[in-house]
């Protein structure tokens, strides 16, 4: 073997390595730093799909095959409360479980709210709606106008104006649409972050720090919760709303903790002016101005 022929060789074995280096080093760290509302859906991961509207304000769906609900679509920005936080890839009553929670603890169903759940294929529906069901009725939550439809993804469709041909993958359609609402969510200042724009007094975000921490004593109680790690994803601080006409909620810096069914909290709130923080210490009454 000449020389020539021996370096294109070794050329060839290196961009091998490197390759199969990609492969497994690379392409498992890229799937960590995905949360788990970041895959994309397509027909083949597809069986049913039941859709859930409240108080005509809030808007979503999950996708489910083989008993398990592996996927969420997020049609509206206030959807996207469930963004991230684990409810994929559980069984249906589990991820059910999960959304009922997020959703009354984040006041988004109230007592007297009305759901419309939507069936698609009709496969799960039935299973979703019970779990859904249950939940509520295990908070007490007993008055909840429930209304029930069912449609077809075409419709869906064109009730969003998504334009789709009949060779398209169309649940890949609503995918698409559901990340956009994401990225937007992710890329503008929205309700859910930011209430810089809003000029409030200290005591004022003391009084909405208040309102936060109350909530997430009334979710220790609901939930029978006694220890709760910091960084559980189950209820964000920063979804919770701090105002009665949920425009105003903690930031990113925001934290909390539970212990021996206590909460402990760091509760900042952005104003046009500047930045107020709370730190709790156990009790509403147990708390000083500053972080922690």
């Amino acid at each position: 073997m000449n020389e020539k022929v021996q370096s294109r060789l070794t050329i060839i074995v290196l961009i091998v390595i490197i390759i199969v280096g990609i492969f497994l080093k690379g392409i498992p760290e890229l799937k960590k730093s995905l949360g788990s509302s970041d895959k994309f859906i397509t027909k083949k991961n597809y069986e049913d799909m039941v859709e859930f509207d409240i108080n005509n304000n809030l808007n979503f769906a999950v996708v489910i095959k083989d008993n398990k609900i592996n996927h969420i679509l997020m049609y509206d920005e206030k959807s996207v409360i469930l963004y991230n936080q684990d409810i994929e890839n559980n069984s249906i009553n589990k991820s059910i479980s999960m959304i009922t929670n997020l959703l009354i603890n984040s006041n988004n169903i109230t007592q007297t709210s009305q759901v419309v759940l939507t069936s698609y294929e009709n496969k799960y529906y039935n299973a979703v709606k019970q779990s859904f069901l249950r939940k509520l009725q295990s908070n007490n939550y007993n008055n909840i106008t429930i209304i029930e439809r069912k449609t077809t993804i075409e419709k869906k469709l064109n009730r969003l104006e998504i334009e789709y041909s009949t060779n398209d993958d169309l649940i890949s359609k609503l995918d698409i649409y559901s990340k956009n609402i994401i990225s937007r969510y992710k890329t503008s200042s929205n309700d859910y972050n930011s209430t810089e724009s809003k000029s409030i007094t200290k005591e004022q975000s003391k009084e909405y720090a208040n309102n936060v921490y109350q909530k997430l004593e009334n979710y220790v109680i609901t939930n029978n919760i006694e220890e709760q790690d910091r960084y559980d994803t189950s209820l964000p601080i920063n979804l919770i709303p701090a105002s009665s006409d949920n425009t105003i909620y903690p930031n990113l810096d925001s934290w909390y903790y539970i212990k021996n069914k206590q909460v402990f909290a760091y509760i900042s709130i952005d104003t046009k002016d500047q930045t107020y923080g709370w730190c709790y210490s156990g009790g509403i009454d147990n708390y000083k101005e500053g972080e922690c």
